[in-house]
């Protein structure tokens, strides 16, 4: 039996609604209270001085150009402070609609995989997963980043599973929040969702898909159009920009301990939910094949070794913070 075939009685919007609720009341309450910590202000400040200035393409922190990072959440919390004035609440509000949908996306791809009772337990499982809370709750880049990458890799894995052009969307979208957000911090996530694939369903299934690589292209396009036009815009300005290089966050000295620590690190940071990255190992894995049927185990499989793939090549990329694991677990 196929476990991965959902009954036309199980209605999505029941379920749909369920996950918005527990997202709802972990998400929102009190999200406004306490002023900007961290460096929420680097992505809010910025958004405000744009609806202030009326320059959209490039962020200004207190007059200067501020690109060290993407402006991808320094735009979503321009657009929600236009709606709901400026606020923490507006700033804030970015991420926890960024947390929501991707327990929403959880929830569309489990049921789409396993059925019914497994996509609701995946929406749930991702609105209240530890890892999530804080950074759904603050004005930080982490959850929009996290929604990009999850809509990147499950596109990619059905993309290369069914060969559909709808999942291929994902794919497109995916890849321009994720870089509008963090530049390329899902880098990884793509390459082990690839890699994934090659080792699940053969090389040829992956690397010659034409509808994978047309989205990835074209997603690569947008992000490279954009950026030509920010450059230009900065020429236009005469103004050096704040930046920061990406192999700040790589191969140190000093963090060598924490980048062979990463793996296990990256791992209890997703608890409890990363439990379910041991099934697919275990000595009942193939017991449990049979009832899931052929489409529940491949796709069982295929998102274990995207896991694996990905953490490994955050190790050998020489990262060693856990925090940026959080696209792989989600």
């Amino acid at each position: 039996m196929n476990t991965a075939h959902t009954p036309k009685h199980h209605c999505l919007i029941p379920s749909v609604g369920i996950v918005l609720l527990v997202c709802a009341a972990v998400y929102l309450p009190r999200l406004g209270v306490g002023g900007l910590t961290m460096t929420e202000g680097h992505r809010a400040i910025p958004a405000w001085e744009m609806l202030e200035t009326g320059e959209w393409l490039v962020p200004h922190l207190f007059g200067q150009p501020y690109l060290r990072k993407p402006p991808g959440m320094v735009w979503a919390i321009a657009l929600s402070s236009s709606v709901l004035g400026v606020s923490e609440f507006a700033a804030r509000l970015v991420s926890a609609l960024a947390a929501s949908g991707m327990a929403v996306v959880a929830l569309m791809w489990a049921r789409r995989w396993f059925g019914a009772r497994a996509g609701l337990a995946a929406g749930l499982a991702q609105a209240l997963m530890p890892q999530m809370w804080a950074w759904g709750r603050s004005a930080e880049i982490e959850a929009l980043n996290a929604l990009g990458a999850q809509l990147l890799v499950f596109g990619v894995l059905e993309t290369v599973r069914t060969k559909r052009w709808r999942a291929s969307a994902a794919v497109l979208i995916g890849l321009v929040v994720a870089a509008a957000a963090k530049g390329p911090a899902a880098l990884p996530c793509l390459l082990g969702a690839i890699g994934s694939a090659c080792i699940v369903l053969g090389p040829r299934a992956a690397l010659k898909n034409i509808r994978l690589w047309s989205a990835l292209f074209a997603g690569i396009a947008v992000v490279a159009i954009v950026m030509v036009a920010i450059g230009h815009r900065m020429e236009a300005l005469g103004q050096q920009p704040v930046t920061q290089s990406v192999a700040a966050f790589m191969w140190q000295a000093e963090r060598i301990g924490g980048v062979l620590a990463f793996p296990l690190a990256a791992w209890v940071s997703a608890l409890p939910i990363s439990l379910a990255l041991l099934f697919p190992w275990g000595p009942g894995a193939r017991a449990e094949a049979n009832r899931l049927g052929r489409t529940g185990w491949v796709c069982v499989r295929l998102a274990a070794w995207t896991w694996v793939l990905s953490i490994s090549i955050y190790m050998l990329a020489g990262v060693s913070n856990p925090r940026y694991a959080l696209p792989a677990a989600a």
